[in-house]
């Protein structure tokens, strides 16, 4: 579940661990690799957690680039920003609006 700042956790996700998205995160490339590992966990196994979205969306959505060659960087490599909106919005409610909506069904409508 997406949430604005501040705004209190959903009946239904009470007690799941919250998660603030801000852009002192976005700033902190090790810590975004190790909240974006933790995020990709949850999202496989469906654990119910609320993200606290702090960021303007234009924020999440600016292309990153690279100078790197491809076979510079290797088969495993991503960048953190594409990983954290997967992670986040895949299989996530907007709760910032009410009511609350899941954009992929919205989109599909």
């Amino acid at each position: 579940m997406v949430v604005g700042p501040g705004a209190p956790t959903p009946t239904a996700w009470t007690g799941a661990d919250r998660i603030r998205i801000d852009m002192v995160l976005l700033s902190d490339p090790p810590r975004l690799a190790a909240v974006v590992a933790d995020l990709q966990r949850r999202y496989v196994r469906r654990t119910p957690t609320v993200y606290e979205m702090e960021v303007e969306p234009g924020e999440l959505t600016t292309r990153e680039t690279t100078e790197a060659a491809p076979h510079e960087l290797g088969g495993r490599f991503t960048f953190l920003r594409e990983r954290l909106i997967k992670a986040v919005w895949h299989n996530s409610y907007d709760a910032r609006a009410h009511p609350p909506i899941w954009w992929w069904g919205h989109k599909a409508a």
